[in-house]
């Protein structure tokens, strides 16, 4: 298996803490934001039109009592 390489980065703190963590957050949210539109569309394509929750079942009932026969 190939190995994973993890970028690291050598800058000052203040550049870490103040530049580049706030631009990783952002552009995190962006692409949390595109997958999901993502995995909406597929799904709506391929499954169903309707990719909204699955409304919850009424309690299944319960198997009658034995008779006593």
């Amino acid at each position: 298996m190939p190995r994973m390489a993890k970028p690291r980065v050598r800058a000052p703190e203040t550049f870490q803490k103040q530049t580049l963590w706030p631009e990783y957050l952002a552009l995190s949210k962006e692409l949390d934001a595109h997958l999901q539109e993502l995995t909406e569309r597929v799904i709506r394509e391929a499954i169903d039109e309707d990719v909204s929750e699955a409304a919850e079942a009424a309690a299944p009932k319960a198997l009658p009592e034995p008779s006593g026969g």
